[in-house]
């Protein structure tokens, strides 16, 4: 049964963002999350019809729910006509100064990640790293303040890489004590096969149990137009993104149809294009667009994912989204 609570909620929420971003002048996202309110809320009203005969009720009245809608679209509408008379607003790009600073700051995040996990030999290598990019980022930068960020990212890095040799990675600090015999009674104890909970197994437990079989079907169903693109492991968020150089696909950009190369202009990364690349700024099927007959079956499967995590809260898009933090949430990285 659909939550109308949370339909109500979420209306609030996108409603409350789309004010705030629309004082700011940022029209554009402003349009998006006046959209998401007033979908919310056409949301609750239908359910709200359907559902008389069980009495369900909501905070908002339906008079003032199809009032809401009207002027979230209304406003949303208005916005857009305004902004196709506006010439288009310049960019604030970041340059490869404040990309170095970002990777830096990210690759002394990941180092915190794992000492905090007590992966200490990981967290000592990627704090070594982190090092060495603020020192080799700091000899081509000429802007004071970006000095200063990388020279205290450089500092924090440094003071908790000797911490870790003094104690963590200090051999003598870890006594090794003797094993005791292993007899032939606790190998056979050993070996009996456990009894599983497959309902209260996560999805990590589940992973790790997949049979060489299971393995070998996933691997198969991952090539698509002779290029794998296999599943992500567990094994995977350990997976470091912050590079000196950005990635480069070994397999070439890719092909396009040739209705896509008609509208093609070039490849650019997202911060060539945008200041604040984001991967998801919120759930909406409303910004699937489908342009290719081709594309259906994978924009219909986005569309119903979306709609359902949004509908039953349970994550389904958002938890296959890498690179993810330690809380099993993705996390948008801008230093590719």
């Amino acid at each position: 049964m659909v939550d109308i609570e949370k339909l109500e909620n979420d209306a609030r929420k996108h409603a409350s963002k789309a004010v705030d971003l629309d004082s700011k002048g940022k029209s554009e996202d402003a349009v998006f999350f006046y959209v998401e309110a007033a979908q919310a809320l056409i949301s609750v009203r239908e359910q709200l019809i359907s559902d008389r005969q069980q009495s369900r009720t909501s905070s908002i009245g339906l008079n003032e729910i199809v009032r809401l809608i009207h002027d979230y679209i209304k406003r949303a509408e208005g916005i857009k006509e305004n902004l196709k008379s506006k010439p288009a607003a310049s960019i604030h790009l970041k340059n490869t100064s404040e990309k170095g600073v970002e990777r830096a700051r990210y690759l002394l995040s990941q180092a915190l990640d794992q000492d905090e996990q007590k992966h200490y030999e990981a967290a000592f290598k990627l704090y070594q790293e982190a090092i060495t990019l603020c020192l080799n980022e700091k000899k081509t930068i000429n802007n004071a303040k970006q000095k200063e960020q990388l020279e205290k990212i450089a500092y924090q890095a440094l003071e908790r890489a000797e911490e870790l040799k003094k104690t963590e990675l200090n051999p003598a600090s870890h006594i090794r004590l003797p094993s005791p015999p292993r007899d032939e009674v606790i190998q056979q104890e050993e070996q009996q096969p456990l009894d599983i909970d497959e309902k209260n197994m996560n999805i990590s437990d589940k992973r790790a149990k997949l049979s060489p079989h299971e393995l070998d079907v996933l691997r198969r169903g991952s090539k698509i137009n002779g290029r794998d693109y296999v599943p992500f492991f567990d094994i995977d968020l350990r997976e470091r993104f912050a590079f000196q150089t950005p990635f480069v696909d070994p397999h070439g950009p890719l092909k396009l149809a040739p209705k896509q190369q008609s509208h093609f202009q070039r490849w650019a990364r997202p911060d060539e294009i945008m200041s604040e690349p984001k991967m998801i700024m919120a759930l909406s099927y409303f910004s699937i667009k489908q342009d290719l007959i081709s594309d259906c079956s994978f924009v219909a499967s986005l569309a119903v994912s979306v709609q359902y995590e949004k509908k039953f809260n349970k994550r389904i898009i958002t938890s296959i989204i890498y690179p993810q933090n330690k809380q099993g949430y993705f996390i948008v990285l801008n230093i590719f």
